[in-house]
């Protein structure tokens, strides 16, 4: 399990493999866009994958972190937080490498 300090509660898991899905983006994004109708044309065809990629993404059970490590030693954490009736995105948060 992932150390992130503010977030010893959560049940973090990396998330850099969902990186490789190409409707991490438009998902990720897509939560911009007000409205099912706008979703769904922004989404086409893969409206269906697109849902079940944001179900995943935002369980209750599982709270991916997508790390950045930077050259001066600190890394850049953001955070899928998926509180019950409260799921949003927190970061970036810097920490420097080794105290996490």
């Amino acid at each position: 399990m992932l150390k992130i300090p503010g977030y010893e509660g959560g049940p973090l898991v990396q998330g850099s493999a969902y990186l490789a899905n190409p409707l991490f983006w438009p998902v990720h994004l897509g939560t911009c866009l007000r409205g099912e109708d706008a979703q769904r044309a922004a989404f086409g065809a893969d409206w269906d994958a697109a849902m079940e990629l944001y179900r995943v993404l935002s369980a209750e059970h599982e709270w991916p972190v997508f790390s950045v490590p930077l050259f001066s030693g600190h890394t850049i954490y953001v955070v899928y937080r998926n509180f019950v009736g409260e799921w949003g995105v927190e970061g970036p948060r810097s920490f420097r490498t080794g105290t996490q």
